[in-house]
């Protein structure tokens, strides 16, 4: 969790939202974690999510407003990864309580049904590191 919060302090620190700037203050906090792999620290779809869940004002403490936006636009101006991450928290604020695995099922299901567009065939860390953030209570409730 660290990482994540590090990272969004990095971006409150320089008052952007520019996603650029999210990856390299993301690596960046992924290195004074004590991260090695740039591999690791530069995977695109937890990184997205994480961003999206941040944007959106979901992440605890992100200092940013809270915005309810419909799927649809979270696709488009945030991505697929952001769009999976919401998905995913609004199961896990129903109780969900499955595992990781029947998560991301839940999460291809819904993504499908209301994008009218084909998942990602594999969780990439997105929807792990996003129960994570919820498991820790790291992410706000909806207000949907």
């Amino acid at each position: 969790m660290q990482w994540v919060l590090r990272a969004i302090e990095k971006m409150h620190v320089n008052s952007s939202d520019d996603k650029q700037l999210w990856n390299k203050c993301w690596l960046e906090a992924y290195s004074e974690i004590g991260g090695r792999s740039e591999n690791t620290g530069s995977k695109p779809c937890p990184k997205a999510a994480i961003y999206g869940l941040w944007y959106l004002g979901r992440i605890v403490g992100s200092k940013r407003t809270q915005l309810i936006w419909p799927i649809e636009k979270i696709r488009k101006n945030l991505g697929k990864n952001a769009a999976y991450a919401v998905l995913a928290l609004g199961l896990l604020e129903q109780q969900y309580d499955g595992s990781l695995q029947a998560l991301w099922q839940e999460v291809q299901m819904l993504y499908q049904q209301k994008l009218s567009e084909k998942p990602a065939d594999s969780e990439q860390g997105e929807i792990a590191l996003t129960m994570l953030l919820y498991k820790a209570n790291l992410v706000t409730a909806s207000l949907q």
